[in-house]
């Protein structure tokens, strides 16, 4: 958990703390830079602003550099704290965060964190999902600010700040319902009424920089639309090693998940092969691949009938299974042998990820199973799903009768 001792809380003659949650991203920055330089924008002296950042230490480079540039100068002219954390493992609970830095003067930008959502993702073999809650931001970013934003303000009231635009009126609704006797959400872009345009010319205004949209350089939202796809592909020439993270996750994820790509109903790796300008990173994509220690994994999943609709499937458990690591010849040799025991031939259908299936799924919709071998480098962890051992059980009884 957070030492107490790492972080003083927010001075005592401050009874109403106003706590920033910076992005790093267009709209935060478009309302730390107007309280910077309109006193008359905020009813609250400078003393008593905090501006926390958790860093989910896969930020693009060029944002990190604008933000060292433009706005870590002005805190320290402004005197204006600036806390910055990260996460310190995979669970907040048994480890906490780390205070990267505390500072009214901050003169560096702990952009790079401790442990990565890159590291969640790899360990776990699946890319950020982008149905429902974003599970992702929440872990990296959320619960760490929540964490250290109790123990800034112990139990004062306070005025907790966030960057939703004037068009995002929705979000602000639901942000309320968080809303305590202590934590006050309050939204100064729609106040303000400022949408995207108007933060992107106050930002050009103040700095001379187009602001870039901050996000992890593998976001699947900043993949979702034709236009996000175009400015993360432009984004991947100037920054190399983060397209080939963003495409190594991919290519793990979609070993042991044929539905697991970056895209709404595609892969990453594909997009990148029809632009000629990511040649280059492509091969140096590839280089990592062959040169990673690679593993045969065991993919078991099955969907459990719905209580309600039994003909409908739940929600699918698994189990993924180290068998064996060595090198990629070695593996794909393992997988042929495996493939071989099984009395089944490899599948080759999908160009990036040989498989041996054991056992198909029946139906897209209804209950069923799915069993294969594959290869992938070795960064997923070993691991069976709580439910899963009961869950296979049930559907291989089910199959006797």
């Amino acid at each position: 958990m957070l030492d107490p001792t790492a972080i003083p809380p927010v001075p005592a003659h401050v009874d109403r703390p106003v706590i920033l949650s910076y992005g790093l991203g267009v709209d935060s920055t478009a309302i730390l830079l107007r309280w910077l330089s309109e006193p008359a924008s905020r009813d609250f002296p400078l003393s008593h602003l905090t501006v926390v950042v958790a860093h989910t230490g896969d930020e693009w480079a060029n944002t990190g550099a604008l933000v060292t540039e433009h706005i870590l100068p002005r805190l320290r002219a402004a005197g204006v704290r600036l806390v910055q954390v990260a996460r310190r493992g995979p669970s907040l609970a048994r480890d906490g965060v780390v205070v990267l830095d505390d500072s009214r003067a901050p003169r560096t930008l702990y952009s790079q964190g401790t442990y990565k959502l890159s590291d969640e993702m790899f360990a776990a073999g699946t890319v950020p999902q982008t149905g429902g809650t974003r599970i992702c931001s929440i872990h990296a970013k959320g619960e760490p600010n929540d964490l250290v934003i109790a123990h800034l303000v112990g139990s004062r009231p306070y005025r907790h700040v966030l960057g939703f635009e004037s068009g995002e009126c929705r979000r602000a609704d639901k942000d309320r319902t968080y809303d305590t006797d202590q934590r006050h959400g309050e939204y100064p872009l729609i106040t303000w009424k400022w949408d995207r345009a108007d933060c992107l010319e106050r930002i050009f205004a103040e700095t001379g920089q187009w602001w870039p949209k901050s996000a992890c350089s593998f976001c699947p939202f900043s993949l979702s639309n034709q236009e996000g796809r175009a400015r993360t592909l432009e984004r991947f020439t100037t920054e190399p090693e983060p397209a080939c993270l963003a495409l190594r996750m991919e290519h793990t994820a979609t070993a042991l998940n044929p539905r697991q790509g970056l895209l709404p109903t595609a892969r990453l790796i594909d997009l990148a092969r029809g632009f000629p300008s990511m040649g280059a990173t492509l091969e140096r994509f590839a280089a990592q691949v062959a040169d990673a220690e690679h593993a045969l994994y065991r993919v078991r999943r099955v969907w459990p009938p719905k209580r309600e609709a039994p003909a409908r499937a739940g929600r699918a458990a698994r189990a993924v299974e180290i068998m064996a690591t060595g090198s990629r010849g070695r593996m794909r040799a393992q997988l042929a042998a495996t493939a071989f025991e099984h009395t089944v031939q490899v599948d080759m259908s999908d160009a990036d990820h040989p498989r041996a299936w054991v056992q198909r799924r029946s139906s897209v919709a209804g209950p069923g199973a799915e069993e294969f071998y594959t290869t992938a480098p070795a960064t997923a962890r070993h691991k069976v799903g709580r439910t899963f051992p009961r869950a296979w059980a049930d559907q291989a009884q089910q199959a006797l009768f």
